[in-house]
Order: structure tokens, then sequence, then C-alpha cells
């Protein structure tokens, strides 16, 4: 049997009477080194692998019972996960600082989105950064000092950020426990190594174009427009991605739609033409999606854009450059769709396509049922040539 006991900042004063008992009965012991210092001699005590890696194979070897120790809660953010799905485990849970937090700020913990900065990277840091931005509401994040940096540096990269402070709670339950302002401009850095982070914000107002499927009506356009069913499968197609690029994006109907449903870090809205831009700039404006526009003809005004994991092409294709370099930029792995309406868009289509055994090539017709004098028939709309293709890794 493995025994998984969470400890808080007070060390063992945190476990009830009986986790105390089931410790103190354990053979073998795991856990960091300032937790299997709290312990007296005599028992068997193994620090974590470093650099860290959960050892499976030693905890099946050691003898029983065997205890593993981690912070707080055992059931967020912790080794549990991992040791539970190969061993028979008994958990003994405490306090853990995401229950500690909502207490000291009288939040209610069903309303608090809790998440974990600990360990997971600067891209972990944007993503979130990202999300809180958008969404507003009420956030706990488990962090260290790196990853607080990385935190405060991703929320500086955005265009916009309504965070202009972070509250930090450190060393909670103890004698020590302090509540820190760090502000984005000066940050200070905690004395404590371990530590939450509470952020307090309006909840974002759900605007107008925030939905997964929506009517080509509640886009503003100057007549050019993907209509609906092209619109869900370009988005179909392009899947998730990172950065995603809409190239000759018009009104920017398949980019800001995409921006809500896939969810990319940054989204590049490419376009030249000056009426289109004013008409996009205002859908953006009703978009929660973290768009960028770049005002230009492709390719040049592609040069200094990160490499995207998807792009999608609904003009400019007059430019067979266009296509080449879009493709060209693609991440391994990342997919390209295009649009082509015209004969001459279409030529280009066809000669990639022919170049390239791993392109597909489509043609999308749709027609609508509308009146005929007293009755009904079909009217079509003008049919669409899709290209769809995935770079090889």
């Amino acid at each position: 049997m493995i025994h998984i006991f969470g400890i808080g900042a007070n060390g063992l004063e945190s476990l009830s009477r009986d986790a105390t008992e089931a410790l103190s009965n354990c053979k073998t012991i795991f856990g960091g080194a300032r937790h299997l210092e709290m312990l007296p001699e005599g028992i068997k005590k193994l620090p974590w692998p470093q650099p860290w890696r959960l050892p499976a194979e030693e905890i099946s070897k050691a003898e029983d019972p065997v205890a593993i120790i981690v912070t707080g809660d055992p059931s967020w953010f912790s080794v549990t996960k991992q040791l539970t799905e190969i061993f028979d485990c008994q958990i003994w849970p405490t306090l853990g600082a995401f229950s500690l937090a909502a207490a000291r700020l009288g939040w209610a913990l069903e309303d608090v989105q809790c998440d974990s900065l600990h360990g997971r990277g600067p891209d972990t840091a944007e993503e979130i950064a990202g999300y809180i931005s958008s969404l507003g509401g009420r956030h706990l994040l488990l962090s260290d000092k790196k990853s607080l940096r990385q935190f405060i540096d991703a929320l500086l990269s955005l265009n916009f950020t309504p965070i202009s402070h972070l509250t930090l709670l450190c060393d909670m339950g103890t004698e020590d426990e302090k509540h820190l302002t760090v502000d984005l401009d000066d940050p200070q850095e905690p004395d404590t190594d371990l530590f939450t982070i509470s952020i307090d914000l309006e909840i974002a107002p759900r605007l107008l174009l925030d939905a997964d499927f929506l009517d080509d009506n509640v886009f503003e356009s100057h007549g050019k427009i993907t209509k609906f069913e092209a619109r869900q499968s370009a988005i179909a197609h392009l899947r998730n991605a990172d950065i995603l690029w809409d190239v000759g994006a018009g009104s920017g109907t398949v980019g800001l739609q995409a921006g809500y449903s896939l969810q990319p870090r940054q989204l590049y809205l490419i376009e030249d033409e000056s009426e289109a831009l004013k008409i996009l700039e205002r859908n953006c404006a009703n978009s929660s999606s973290p768009s960028i526009i770049v005002e230009g003809s492709a390719p040049e005004s592609l040069k200094n854009l990160p490499r995207p994991d998807a792009v999608f092409i609904g003009g400019g294709l007059s430019n067979p450059e266009v296509l080449k370099v879009c493709f060209e930029e693609l991440t391994a792995g990342g997919r390209l769709v295009a649009h082509a309406v015209t004969l001459e868009s279409e030529q280009v289509l066809l000669d990639f396509f022919q170049k390239h055994n791993e392109a597909k090539l489509s043609r999308i017709t749709i027609s609508n049922a509308e009146e005929v004098g007293r009755m009904h028939g079909w009217r079509p709309t003008m049919p669409l040539t899709q290209l769809v293709i995935e770079k090889p890794a």
C-alpha cells in the first residue's frame, strides 16, 4: 500500500491524528528534502531524484508500507495522479494552497479558476496570461519565483491586459504568513520560493463574435465574406494552433471565429485594402480573440511575423508567391487551408496540388432554397475550391 500525505507550510502539524499514526507505521518514505528533514531518524528516507522523475521502480521495491510526502493537498497538481495510475494508494489530504487562499480572500472556491505555473515553463505562462486577460474573473495560481517572472513577462508581452498588479499569498498557515502586492511595472521578488498568486478581475463581457457557430449576418462586411459552411470547414481543417495567420483576412470572419474556437495564443490578420481594414478593426473590437492586424500585402507583410502553426488564405492568391511563402513558413505538422473562387486563384491551387501529393483539393458548392414566384427553388452560390495540406513533420 502506498500512502500519500499532504503536508502544509506548518509541517507535520498539518497532519490529522489518523494521518500521523499512519505515517509513523511506514517503513520507507519518499519526498522532498525539506519534508524528509521534518521526520525523525530511524526511518528509511529517500529524496526525489534530481532532475526530478517519478521513481516508480524504486517505490515498487521499497519496504511496505511506503509513504509519499507532497506539498499541500495531494489531489491538486501533485504526483498523486501519476502514482494512482500505477499503485494502490491511500490519500491523506490536508488543506492546500487553493483552500487556504480562498479562505483568506473570502472567495467561494467553486467560483475560482485554479491552475499552476510551478515548473511548467514559459509556454504555460503565456497560455494562462492570455486566457485570464481575455476572460477576467477570479484566479488562483500556484507559482515559484522563476514561474512568476515568466508569467509577468507573458502579461507584459500581450497587446492588452487588464492586470496591473498581482497579489502573492506566501507561507499560508504559518506565523510568517504574508500577502504581497507586486506591480507589473516594478515587480518585487518575494522571499518565499513557493506561493500562490491571486487575481480578481471583472468578468469580461461576452462579445458579439464570441461563439463557435455564427451566422454570416453577425459579421460586418463589405460584401465579400467566407460563407458559413465554408467557414466551418476551414476552421475544422485548421484544428488547434499556437500561432494562426489569416492571410487576406478581409472582414476577418474566418480568423476571428477560429480565434474563438481554436484559442490560438496569437492570431495575425493580414489585410491591405483600406475599406476592409476599417471593417476588420470594428469586427476585432467585437471579439475577445487576441488578434493583431497586420496592414500590408502578402507575402511582403509576412516577413517579420512568428512562424505559424496554422494558416488560412482567403485572399491574395492571384500572386502564387503568397501560397508558396505561407507553406514554407508553416511549422512542421502545421495545417494550411486556402480558398479560391476565381479561375485564376483556382489555377494557383491546382498547380500547388499537383506538386504536393499530401495536399487535398475539394470543391464546395452550396445551394439555398429561395422563392421562385409562388414556389421555391435552389439558388446556388459561387462554387469554392478548397486546398488543405498538413506540412510533413
